[in-house]
């Protein structure tokens, strides 16, 4: 009978224009929805007002962290549908499935039911379990968004990682926001940069070639280069360190982050091998996380390399990465050289009951064991008497490299002069990794000029990894100066058993103090925890075994497994060369793909079984 009065009343309420319900008003119909997800206090003031309004019920997503992991969670539209983060990727699980009924409706519009009408019952959405540990996704949540204000950076990246899992325990975007409120935030700061956007690395690429140089060009360490007075001219182009060297030491190459001592080395280094190298750290393909939007790094074609993309890309310059990416590489030297893929989902749990836990999973080996033990010494130094030194805990022995890239003029080309991308990657203890911390921001310009990896984000990293020992202090036992945990008696490298079959895995395992449990038969392929990994004695490594007889591109038939117990059907699939993805217990009834599918040795399987 108002309109208008009606729309400024609700404009009133809800902060809405009022133009917006004039025009809904205007549609005809039977009815018009006004406003969805208002608050029961809203809908209350609106009836205080006088207006008789049709008033319904709708479920709402509420975060109740509120800008914790906003952008890893993501959010839902207004029909509870997830449009970004996980909410997008596993919607399917999370949202449920609609059930219906049939009523009757009596002269008054009352609703009544009846037991004998036909009626199908909703199914609720399940659960899923992050390997996010919250108490760290905090920490770096409150040292990440405290260290911008204190260097005035425009955005930053926080990561921690279990370097042997891959498991992501923190994953941090600033500026935050928060999903129960998107509306409100600027889209870019609902990106999760940590995956979704590329960055010129700057010097933390140089393990890249460094290891080039270690492993197929056989560098020592020991190995010296002039790097002069700290210049060095490649086509007309000048390229500086922040000081004069001199003569250093491949070594201390990368402890003083010297860009003409790395330019110098890679000399004689061919073009394709660095290119092999770098694909095979897996930086120009997706890392697999459970996350969408995620870039690939980018880098030109070898045939499209000039005179300058050596000497630049040996320096983290003309090539741009994700920082998951970067972080997972430096976990492969932590671990002791094997690539694993990030985990971020660690339980799937179905409505029926099912529960689906993720395996980690190795996506190859980039580096020998004896490489990865000379880097973390050389990154050890890094931190001790190098660029990394403010992120220094004494009594606490520590490894990390310093970047500082500048960044991409897109609108003139080339580079700007005065903003860079800062970054510090580093894990503890050295003798025994359990934790690695990325810190990145970009363009930070700290009260005294800081903008260096090494004076704005090490800090970071140190003031976070402080608060972890507070958290767990049994990290000091692992510590080469701590107690007869660290003992090296009792602390032992898982070594590589690859192709060996159990009796020599299971003969090399026990000689050095470790058990052994297999699945499967034949020889190794796979092993939990990878070579290279520090473990104590008696502690178990879980070998997984495919026919010796079957090549890993060779194609089998997908056998007859529902009906089975689960244990026969397991053993029955390994021995067939596939890997198995297990949920439920007992017998299995159902499996994927179907029997007589072709499929190739090495591929997983997935087999439901129910008690």
């Amino acid at each position: 009978t108002d309109p208008v009065r009606l729309a400024c009343d609700l404009a009133s309420v809800t902060g809405s224009p009022a133009d917006g319900f004039m025009s809904r008003m205007k549609r005809g119909g039977r009815y018009s929805v006004l406003a969805r997800k208002i608050t029961p206090r809203q809908a209350e003031k609106i009836g205080d007002l006088g207006w008789n309004l049709v008033l319904s019920h709708e479920t709402h997503r509420r975060y109740p962290l509120k800008t914790v992991a906003g952008q890893l969670i993501g959010f839902t539209d207004i029909d509870n549908r997830g449009i970004s983060g996980i909410e997008l990727v596993y919607d399917q699980l999370l949202m449920g499935k609609p059930g219906w009924r049939v009523v009757q409706l009596d002269v008054e519009g009352k609703q009544h039911f009846d037991r004998g009408y036909p009626f199908k019952p909703q199914v609720d959405g399940g659960d899923l379990v992050l390997t996010i540990d919250l108490s760290l996704q905090s920490i770096v949540e409150e040292e990440l968004s405290r260290a911008l204000k204190r260097y005035n950076g425009e955005s930053g990246i926080g990561l921690i990682l279990n370097p042997f899992s891959g498991e992501i325990l923190s994953m941090v975007s600033q500026p935050s926001f928060d999903p129960n409120r998107p509306e409100r935030f600027d889209p870019s700061r609902q990106k999760n940069l940590a995956v979704t956007e590329l960055y010129e690395p700057g010097s933390t690429f140089k393990l890249i070639p460094a290891m080039l140089l270690l492993e197929d060009y056989h560098v020592k360490p020991d190995s010296v280069v002039d790097c002069g007075v700290g210049y060095i001219t490649v086509y007309d182009k000048t390229i500086h360190d922040a000081i004069g060297h001199g003569k250093l030491t491949f070594r201390d190459v990368l402890v003083k982050s010297s860009n003409v001592g790395m330019i110098k080395l890679t000399a004689g280094v061919r073009r394709e091998d660095l290119y092999n190298k770098i694909r095979e750290f897996g930086f120009l393909e997706k890392t697999g996380v459970e996350l969408p939007g995620e870039a690939v790094g980018s880098l030109p074609e070898l045939p499209d390399w000039s005179g300058l993309t050596m000497p630049n890309v040996v320096i983290g310059q003309g090539i741009s990465v994700n920082m998951l990416q970067l972080a997972c590489v430096y976990g492969a030297v932590a671990n002791g050289g094997s690539l694993m893929k990030p985990l971020l989902v660690k339980e799937l749990k179905f409505p029926e009951g099912d529960v689906e836990r993720t395996l980690s999973s190795r996506v190859r080996r980039v580096m020998r064991t004896e490489t990865a033990a000379l880097m973390r010494q050389i990154l050890n130094d890094v931190v001790e008497r190098g660029t990394g030194r403010r992120a220094q805990i004494k009594g606490m022995s520590i490894a990390g490299k310093t970047g500082t890239a500048q960044m991409v003029n897109l609108e003139r080309g080339g580079y700007y002069n005065d903003r860079f991308f800062a970054s510090f990657l580093g894990f503890f203890p050295v003798e025994s990794p359990r934790y690695l911390i990325l810190i990145s921001m970009v363009n930070p310009h700290g009260p005294n000029g800081e903008h260096t990896g090494g004076a704005v984000c090490a800090p970071v990293f140190k003031r976070i990894a402080e608060r972890i020992l507070g958290l767990k202090p049994e990290l000091w036992t692992l510590n080469s100066s701590g107690s007869d945990a660290s003992s090296p008696s009792r602390r032992i490298i898982v070594p590589d058993l690859d192709r060996k079959t159990y009796a020599e895995a299971n003969e090399v395992l026990n000689s050095i103090g470790l058990k052994v449990v297999r699945h499967g038969s034949g020889t190794v392929c796979d092993q939990v925890p990878a070579p290279g990994t520090t473990a104590m004695k008696g502690d178990v490594v879980h070998v997984t075994l495919s026919p010796e007889n079957r090549s890993l591109n060779a194609m089998v038939i997908m056998p007859v497994l529902t009906g089975l117990s689960l244990r026969d059907a397991v053993k029955k699939a390994m021995d067939s060369g596939l890997m198995v993805r297990i949920s439920g217990t007992g017998r299995v009834v159902r499996q994927t793909p179907v029997s007589g599918a072709r499929i190739m040795v090495g591929e997983t399987c997935s087999l439901k079984a129910v008690g």
